[in-house]
């Protein structure tokens, strides 16, 4: 049995040379402790959890794609940053300053920023807690080796990722998603229903949206 997080969520997700952008609807939250930094803390990647359908443009495919535990083990120790908006002169906490932590559970990714006296990360804090920003957004790449796919033409294709080969950032975001795509457009009309992959009523599908630069 396949064990997904319950809260819907949507995601873009799109290409940028090797770099892969993912966008996150997902819970903020904002924690005050007494003579200690605030802390932004939120969930960035979801695990075993089949996405929506996904088109790939250098393959020509529609497909679902799943994230596997441990995909990102031995890399958060490197240098990511957090900023606002994929700025990245606009830095709230960076792993190499020891203001940016990680929770990898076998469920999801979970991360927490302590943030600094800045009017940057005090200006993110206001807009977490009044709700202008509600999503998160992660920026990785994949080496072929470490993606597993299964082509169904005239179908709908899946892709496993089973390792990262680099985290690179994840970021608080202003517009997390959209509800409706092209993707989802033209998947409705060019594949049946009855080509979908099956999934148990028990899994919750997260709706991804892909656009390719």
């Amino acid at each position: 049995m396949i064990r997904v997080d319950q809260a819907q969520q949507t995601i873009i997700f799109h290409k940028m040379e090797n770099k892969q952008l993912r966008y996150i609807s997902t819970e903020l939250s904002v924690e005050e402790t007494e003579n200690e930094p605030k802390v932004i803390r939120g969930k960035a990647i979801v695990y075993n959890a089949w996405s929506g359908v996904l088109w790939d443009e250098e393959r020509k495919v529609f497909f679902r794609e799943m994230i596997k535990p441990g995909a990102a083990a031995g890399l958060l120790g490197g240098d990511i940053i957090m900023s606002r908006d994929h700025i990245d002169d606009k830095i709230i906490a960076r792993s190499t300053a020891g203001n940016l932590s990680f929770n990898d559970t076998l469920e999801y990714l979970e991360v927490m920023a302590k943030c600094p006296d800045t009017t940057l990360a005090e200006d993110t804090i206001k807009d977490i807690r009044c709700k202008n920003l509600n999503g998160m957004s992660f920026e990785f790449t994949v080496k072929p080796q470490d993606e597993k796919w299964v082509i169904n033409q005239g179908g709908i294709s899946t892709r496993e990722i089973s390792k990262f080969s680099r985290v690179f950032a994840v970021n608080p975001v202003v517009y997390p998603a959209y509800t409706q795509t092209s993707v989802e457009a033209r998947a409705n009309e060019y594949i049946e229903e009855s080509k979908l992959p099956q999934i148990t009523t028990e899994e919750q599908i997260f709706n991804i949206k892909l656009s390719l630069r």
